[in-house]
């Protein structure tokens, strides 16, 4: 499965700020400074990409954004497995004994879902969902995207999403989107 560790501007400003901020009288408050900072630096939560799951048509459509799901009954509320033919067709097992699940569900759209960036991060005891997904042609019928992480509950905490946005420049602005 395709891990992709991104660490966040936000957080690095913040980061940052935090760190340019502090006074540094004598060596001590040099120490207790650098630790406060160590506390505010993100870090990079692992995650497998569940795959072969749809978006159940009982999900109403205006539930969009990052969902934690901690349970198979909550998970079955919201996906059914889509198996396929091939090696890797079967739906991705999720062991909500030792895991719980980010999905993030994207709106109905009649335009293709080309590509999808995802990274986690961990601020404090918070889990950021950095998010970007790039649609392109136009299709004849509709569809609704979900992006599935499958994450171990030893990094839990409560989840936000971060969506991005590329501009010409190639440059990503962040937009917080907390749910």
């Amino acid at each position: 499965m395709k891990k992709l560790p991104i660490i966040f501007f936000a957080a690095a400003s913040i980061s940052l700020v935090a760190c340019n901020s502090s006074q540094k009288a004598d060596s001590k408050d040099s120490v207790s400074t650098t630790s406060q900072a160590e506390k505010e630096v993100d870090k990079s939560i692992p995650y497998e990409e569940a795959k072969n799951y749809f978006v159940k048509n009982n999900v109403p459509s205006g539930e969009v954004g990052a969902r934690k799901i901690e349970t198979q009954e909550q998970f079955d509320s919201y996906f059914g497995p889509a198996a396929t033919m091939g090696e890797n067709g079967m739906p991705t097992k999720i062991d909500f004994n030792t895991h719980f699940v980010i999905a993030i569900l994207s709106p109905e759209t009649d335009l293709k879902r080309e590509d999808v960036h995802v990274g986690l991060s961990q601020i404090d005891s918070n889990i950021i969902v950095s998010f970007h997904e790039h649609l392109g042609e136009k299709m004849s019928f509709t569809t609704r995207g979900a992006t599935i992480l499958i994450v171990d509950k030893k990094y839990n905490g409560p989840v936000s999403l971060q969506e991005t946005e590329e501009d010409h420049s190639g440059h990503d602005h962040g937009h917080d989107h907390s749910h």
